[in-house]
């Protein structure tokens, strides 16, 4: 017995001098529970010195003072050297950073002033900074702003007065209709809010004042359309029909099958998809003859629309409006009385041809602010007005810009990137930028983005990086044919998505009188009150990936059109990917195959009445044409003489001036990221005005038939402001 209580005795000591640990407790619980215990962590002390007291693992120690070694960038202190910043003593950069994301910038130039401390850092947390401070106002004086605002009543009274003319018009035939005298007369106002777009019902185009409707029938009417009625024509434009193509097979596109031939995929529902589907003609008739049974009545009332078009085909539409009528008229009154005035500086700037704009060649030759642009003879339009970002910031450089944009002539300014802080425009900082996390919640939107293929124009959805990837080393068919594509605009804006970049292309603009989307004096939209919504004029921004070599399928082409507005683009970044040989000569290839597959299609639409040597002889004359045409950079062809377009290459850090319905079309060289901004000069009023007028005509379901811009309101509101001013504020000394 006593040795039996020894033994246990000896037993439960063992017990209290080694207790049972959490592992022990989680082990044993994980066999009952029949899970794998977790292996044990071997303790590097105990293995080394055979003790059986358990040790904590010791902790990093971490260097602090003159001797911390955490970089900014990467916020880690194992990549070893680190160079301070002599001038805030606060924030350190690892060389490996530096030559990662700062590869322009010297060890010396970090040390001497940190990206941190020159606004242009592109770490995570501060390309996400909120609250960055945008460029300050440039300080206009007292005496300027009246001239600014005096030169803008000079080119606008005139559309004022013939805005008048046409309402006023209107109110005579309403006068006649009622049979009353126009002084008796009393329109109905509207009420509008102010964030509330008012369209024509018919053809799309913003309403600014008066225009015909009915109270229980939320059908509106524009002047025009109701000019149109009476005069017999179909409001708004022609219904016409919409022709339909059938989609190719990527093998068609690479030249490999041709019209005709037996060789499509038959187990491909687009290769059986017809060429040229026809078209819904029932459709198109029965729109036809509904618009010809609407006719305004001989007494010049309108009625509503038929039902088709969203009207209830009964009622007479009503003359009414969403001003007051005195206060217009009084605006006009006013505007008269300011430019009869002696003290009225209607000479702001000079009309006078700008000295570079003389027809001698000589003279051109001398100027350093030009860029030959055409090979026109015997003209003086063959240059370009091209000052430096540092020009355009200096007193005096606003007038021979003006006389260069009066003409309609695009506008380019040099390194206006030298005017900023800096901050990187690479792939991968935009990559990094565009993809940051926000209060902890994941948006896939942030994660993929949506791209255009040039070849097909197809959209598809991609990840950030693989796109990026692709922008710098390039992507390629499984054929080794350029994959080119072009980012479609995030969802979400660039201020808000950027806001680092977004301040730092403020600071890029030249000339913010016309270009600041706050307080740019001549650009009108910024004379819109802030209760009124204002038209989406960006910026936005442009990533392509681009190709030297002209593919003639594929390209990175934006294609031929105008802009309804004034725009100003600038270069922030190009990479150029460089094919290899064996590359050139498959793209080659292909393009033989394209070439030929052009010969045969046009040899098999030719006339059936036509020989074969007829049709061969149509197949290379047209062929030779195309050609030229491209090489001469003319869209008529090589035997034209009513025409030459200005060509040139952007180069990085320039900004491109494109004044309003000026048609443009762009190729991109390289891979590229631009950024662009859509501004209202009072210049080109007229002929926003007037593309809106073309536009009205276009198809009820076309893309651009909306009158998104509301030029007439925003003429009609920068007229108000600049009569309010000029009325208050007598001219300065």
């Amino acid at each position: 017995m006593d040795g039996e209580n020894s033994d246990a005795s000896e037993e439960r000591h063992k017990r209290k001098r080694n207790p049972v640990t959490n592992e022990d407790l989680s082990s044993s619980r994980a066999h009952k529970s029949g899970m794998r215990p977790q292996a044990k962590r071997n303790n590097t002390d105990e293995n080394i010195d055979g003790s059986h007291d358990i040790t904590l693992k010791k902790k990093r120690t971490l260097l602090r003072g003159d001797d911390a070694l955490m970089c900014h960038q990467c916020q880690r202190n194992d990549k070893g050297r680190v160079v301070w910043c002599k001038l805030c003593r606060k924030k350190r950069f690892c060389i490996p950073c530096i030559e990662r994301w700062y590869f322009n910038m010297s060890k010396e130039e970090i040390a001497a002033k940190c990206p941190v401390c020159r606004v242009n850092c592109n770490c995570k947390s501060c390309l996400r900074m909120r609250g960055i401070s945008e460029p300050p106002k440039k300080n206009i004086s007292k005496s300027d702003q009246y001239r600014y605002y005096c030169y803008i009543l000079n080119l606008l009274l005139p559309w004022l007065k013939e805005f008048q003319r046409e309402q006023k018009a209107e109110k005579d035939i309403e006068a006649n209709i009622r049979g009353i005298p126009e002084s008796d007369l009393e329109i109905q106002v509207t009420a509008c809010y102010s964030d509330e777009h008012v369209y024509c019902d018919r053809c799309q185009t913003s309403i600014i004042d008066f225009h015909r409707s009915r109270p229980k029938c939320p059908y509106n009417l524009c002047l025009q359309c109701c000019a149109e009625l009476r005069a017999g024509h179909l409001p708004g434009g022609k219904v016409v029909k919409i022709q339909h193509y059938g989609r190719r097979i990527r093998d068609y596109i690479f030249g490999v099958v041709s019209i005709g031939s037996q060789t499509h995929n038959k187990g491909s529902p687009r290769s059986r998809a017809p060429l040229n589907p026809p078209c819904k003609i029932e459709n198109y008739k029965r729109d036809e003859n509904c618009c010809f049974n609407w006719k305004a009545d001989k007494n010049s009332t309108i009625p509503c629309a038929p039902e088709e078009f969203g009207g209830c085909g009964r009622s007479i539409l009503e003359l009414k409006c969403m001003h007051p009528e005195k206060i217009l008229s009084e605006l006009e009154s006013k505007s008269e009385k300011i430019v009869q005035q002696k003290n009225y500086s209607g000479d702001l700037f000079s009309m006078d041809p700008c000295a570079c704009l003389s027809s001698s060649e000589a003279v051109h030759n001398d100027f350093e602010i030009l860029r030959r642009a055409a090979e026109r003879e015997g003209s003086s339009d063959n240059y370009i007005y091209c000052p430096t970002g540092k020009d355009a910031m200096q007193d005096g450089r606003l007038a021979p810009f003006q006389a260069h944009w009066a003409r309609g002539e695009p506008v380019i300014v040099r390194n206006v990137l030298e005017q900023t802080s800096g901050l990187s425009w690479e792939p991968m900082v935009m990559w990094r930028a565009l993809r940051e996390r926000t209060n902890g919640k994941v948006d896939s939107e942030q994660f993929s983005v949506r791209v255009i293929d040039c070849l097909d124009l197809c959209e598809v959805k991609m990840n950030i990086r693989q796109f990026f990837n692709g922008y710098e080393k390039g992507r390629y068919h499984s054929n080794r044919w350029p994959e080119m594509l072009k980012l479609k605009e995030p969802t979400s804006s660039f201020d808000e998505r950027l806001p680092r970049h977004y301040a730092e292309f403020l600071t890029a603009l030249p000339f913010p009188e016309y270009t600041d989307p706050h307080y740019g004096p001549f650009n009108l939209a910024v004379k819109l009150p802030e209760r009124i919504i204002k038209p989406d004029l960006g910026p936005r921004t442009y990533i392509a990936c681009g190709f030297r070599e002209e593919l003639g399928r594929g390209d990175s082409v934006i294609k031929l059109h105008c802009n309804m507005s004034d725009a100003v683009n600038v270069l922030t970044h190009a990479a150029e990917v460089e094919p290899d040989e064996f590359l050139m000569k498959q793209i080659q290839k292909l393009k033989k195959n394209q070439l030929q597959q052009d010969k045969d299609e046009l040899l098999f639409h030719a006339s059936p009445v036509a020989s074969f040597s007829e049709a061969t002889d149509i197949t290379e004359n047209s062929c030779t044409a195309v050609v030229l045409s491209a090489a001469n950079r003319s869209p008529v062809g090589k035997t034209s003489e009513g025409i030459e377009p200005w060509t040139f290459e952007q180069k990085l850090g320039e900004a491109v001036f494109i004044p309003a319905g000026c048609p443009q079309q762009v190729r991109n060289l390289k891979s590229c990221i631009k950024v662009a901004l859509d501004f209202v000069s009072l210049e080109n009023v007229p002929e926003c005005i007037r593309l809106t007028e073309e536009c009205r005509l276009l198809p009820s379901d076309h893309r651009a038939k909306e009158d998104k811009l509301e030029v007439k309101k925003i003429a009609l509101h920068a007229i108000m402001e600049v009569v309010d001013y000029l009325t208050n504020n007598p001219e300065s000394s």
